[in-house]
């Protein structure tokens, strides 16, 4: 390190005081993080801190610009092997600096690694960035540490002995850190963990996952948005009792709503099944945020006092329940389309939703993913995917490019990748609910 300061002319600084609205942003940026992979704040402690390049006037090489010494600087940061495999330790290194591509905004938590060369440094002043690390309760202090290197290449004209350039390596301990609460997520009184659970039957390596994701698109067609405005128009919350949530609603039909199996069965309290926590069910409609981002109240309808479920499959067969309403809504919200045409890997895949993501305030959501699918399994009627989806999707409606629903949302499982996804195809539910699609739409 004394080497880097006294002929190159910077020095590194790592540091766990931020400003408050460094602090505030990297917060919101730790929830959705949390989020994505799935990390309980019950279960993990979330660290920030900072690193930066400093310039430094008082150098060996006086006279010179950082440009004229520096050819380039390469940082990484890596996980502890040990740590990698029981994934205790998940790293995120965030740039504020517009220096990388912006899909390299979010690293995975094995490590990251870039470089800079002598003119972006010169150009930028002092680089900064954060580090925001997850770390699981259970482990032991003296294990809370990432691998941190460096490594400055000199310009070629300054000639020094060492032709690969000069290094620095350390441990970033977080001993001496004060760990930053994560809030709370809402509390079900089924827990967190009712999520089916299903086999992965794809890839399980994280570089093939990865080919699955692509760059978010800088244009989107009105056509297509004015086409997803109007499938939102068949969307609806579930809730039960007492408007906490449990998931996401599809209309298909005048009276009929799709959902998850599932989602009613962990609602049940002092029921014995689903046909008698049925009764408890509202669905909401046109939950979305106001210009504010607050959520609207939405219209709640009621089912059927008699008969509330008109088919169903149970959460290990195809998972889902056809709601009967109270009586048509038609009058006032539109039933989605729907297809029938066989899935394939890489086919695009949309998702309608109302994931959970805080205590209060959470109006529908849409996550557009194409090259989504990883594989198609008719004979088991599920579909298996990337798209994004939390905790309050189940029974969501999933939409292909044309914006017909194909399938719904039902699982997710979290993996070092991230989280990846299964719904039920649409194909195979439709089999068992023809008779009743076709007599509540005559």
């Amino acid at each position: 390190m004394q080497n880097i300061e006294k002929f190159l002319g910077f020095k590194i600084v790592v540091d766990d005081v931020l400003p408050a609205n460094r602090l505030s942003t990297l917060r919101e940026k730790a929830l959705l993080v949390a989020e994505r992979l799935q990390l309980d704040p019950d279960e993990h402690h979330v660290y920030f801190h900072s690193l930066s390049i400093v310039p430094n006037a008082h150098t060996f090489l006086s006279g010179t610009t950082l440009a004229e010494r520096v050819d380039s600087v390469a940082i990484g940061f890596w996980v502890n092997p040990k740590q990698e495999k029981n994934q205790k330790i998940r790293l995120m290194n965030h740039l504020f600096r517009d220096v990388l591509e912006p899909d390299h905004q979010f690293a995975n938590y094995l490590g990251v690694q870039y470089t800079l060369t002598g003119r972006e440094l010169e150009s930028i002043g002092t680089f900064s960035n954060e580090i925001v690390t997850f770390i699981h309760r259970s482990l032991p202090v003296r294990h809370r540490k990432l691998k941190v290197a460096l490594w400055a290449r000199p310009a070629h004209e300054l000639n020094l002995h060492s032709s690969d350039g000069v290094s620095t390596r350390m441990d970033l301990r977080y001993e001496r850190f004060t760990p930053i609460e994560l809030p709370r997520r809402t509390r079900f009184i089924a827990p967190p963990t009712a999520s089916p659970r299903f086999i992965w039957r794809g890839t399980s390596r994280a570089e093939e996952l990865h080919s699955f994701l692509q760059p978010e698109r800088e244009y989107l067609d009105v056509g297509e948005l004015t086409r997803m405005i109007e499938r939102s128009r068949s969307v609806c919350r579930v809730e039960m009792p007492r408007g906490i949530v449990y998931g996401t609603g599809v209309l298909i039909a005048p009276n009929l709503v799709l959902t998850n199996y599932h989602v009613l069965e962990r609602g049940k309290i002092d029921q014995t099944n689903i046909f008698d926590s049925a009764h408890d069910v509202v669905l909401r409609f046109g939950v979305l945020a106001d210009g504010n981002g607050n959520e609207l109240p939405g219209e709640t309808m009621q089912l059927h006092p008699e008969s509330p479920i008109a088919a169903s499959s149970r959460t290990k067969e195809l998972d889902f329940v056809l709601l009967r309403l109270a009586r048509p809504v038609s009058d006032l919200f539109t039933p989605t389309p729907f297809a029938l045409a066989e899935m394939k890997p890489h086919d695009t895949l949309h998702i309608l939703q109302h994931p959970v993501l805080q205590e209060a305030n959470n109006p529908m959501k849409l996550t557009m993913r194409p090259n989504a699918v990883t594989g198609v399994y008719p004979d088991r009627g599920r579909v298996q995917y990337v798209t994004y989806a939390t905790r309050g999707a189940s029974g969501a409606p999933c939409f292909n490019r044309e914006w017909n629903m194909v399938a719904i949302h039902r699982a997710e499982q979290a993996v070092g990748f991230g989280t990846r996804r299964e719904g039920v195809l649409f194909s195979s539910i439709y089999k068992q609910i023809a008779t009743h699609l076709e007599r509540d739409n005559a």
